[in-house]
């Protein structure tokens, strides 16, 4: 057997899949603060959010990033070429919010575009790399979600080595989330970033969420070749766990643990269905067999050999997710 084997952006990023909230979903481009203000894009939504995850118990699970996503500055530059956050809507400045998600252990990420515009309109990235980059890093800003719009292939493949340039050159850590980058060169994006999506943006309905589920489990076996820490394929933000009845990652040895999720995809009851795998079927074929445990109670709930049959039951449009660790 020949293994290719495609290095991550090596910069101690995403070692996990990295969680936490952004406001695209809810939000989107709701920038009028004036008759909406609690529905609206601005420094107040991000520090109310903050808290919310701290106070509700989502920041000890492991939820620990806030994203402020498109629409957050002007329409145009300053004088000297950099990117202005809206001064009335982000009045303190978004150097100011990142010290409040730090002092609160939490990070900020941000958004921009490979292409001169978002999608929305404002000012895109393209030509102002080095410049946006070091903005970023001097307002302490840990995460970018980088977009594709205003662009086209060739363009992006530059813009976004240019970008993964820009960041290593800042001297700060700066996680890169990418578009939905051509699926044929993987291999690039795992080499320049840590995440990508792979599908369209998630609609509020859940169709949107089982077309993303599809997408990814018919690639999955490919995807599997790349994902792993440092670099992860992305499904977008949905308020759901997604993962999936196959591994994600490839692992090499004998000492390996798998990450599985049982789904119910019904959404036209609300009753809880009986779903079940025989372990074999997924390649778990270890003959000293397996602990499996249960991740949302945090404890094993038994030894299964591959014969044996794991089942749950599982919420509608719920999930319940498992790890299988080999024994030795």
């Amino acid at each position: 057997m020949f293994l290719s084997m495609v290095n991550s952006e090596d910069n101690g990023l995403a070692r996990l899949p990295p969680m936490g909230w952004m406001s695209w979903l809810k939000y989107y481009c709701y920038v009028d603060c004036i008759d909406y203000p609690n529905g609206c894009i601005n420094q107040d939504l991000y520090m109310a959010q903050a808290d919310r995850l701290a106070s509700d118990g989502w920041l000890a699970l492991g939820y620990s990033s806030i994203h402020i996503d498109d629409c957050w500055q002007q329409m145009n530059r300053s004088a000297d070429g950099k990117l202005v956050p809206d001064r009335t809507r982000f009045s303190n400045g978004i150097d100011a919010l990142a010290k409040y998600m730090h002092d609160r252990n939490l990070t900020l990420g941000i958004y921009s575009d490979v292409g001169n515009k978002t999608c929305m309109g404002y000012p895109g990235s393209f030509g102002y790399e080095d410049v946006d980059a070091q903005t970023f890093a001097g307002w302490g800003i840990d995460y970018l979600k980088y977009d594709g719009c205003a662009t086209n292939a060739s363009a992006s493949q530059q813009g976004l080595t240019k970008m993964h340039a820009a960041l290593k050159n800042t001297g700060r850590s700066i996680l890169l989330s990418l578009f939905e980058f051509e699926f044929e060169d993987l291999a690039f994006v795992k080499s320049i970033s840590n995440l990508q999506r792979v599908y369209d943006d998630v609609q509020r309905y859940w169709a949107s969420i089982l077309e993303i589920i599809d997408a990814i489990v018919a690639r999955q076996d490919w995807f599997s070749l790349y994902t792993g820490p440092g670099f992860w394929i992305d499904p977008d933000q949905n308020g759901t766990i997604m993962t999936f009845v196959k591994k994600m990652m490839p692992c090499f040895g004998d000492n390996c643990s798998y990450a599985i999720a049982l789904l119910n995809r019904d959404n036209t009851t609300a009753q809880a269905k009986s779903t079940s795998f025989v372990l074999s079927d997924l390649n778990l074929t270890n003959p000293h067999g397996y602990n499996i445990m249960d991740l949302w109670a945090g404890k094993v709930v038994g030894t299964y050999k591959p014969s044996d049959t794991y089942s749950a039951m599982v919420n509608a449009t719920g999930v319940h997710f498992i790890k299988a660790i080999t024994l030795q």
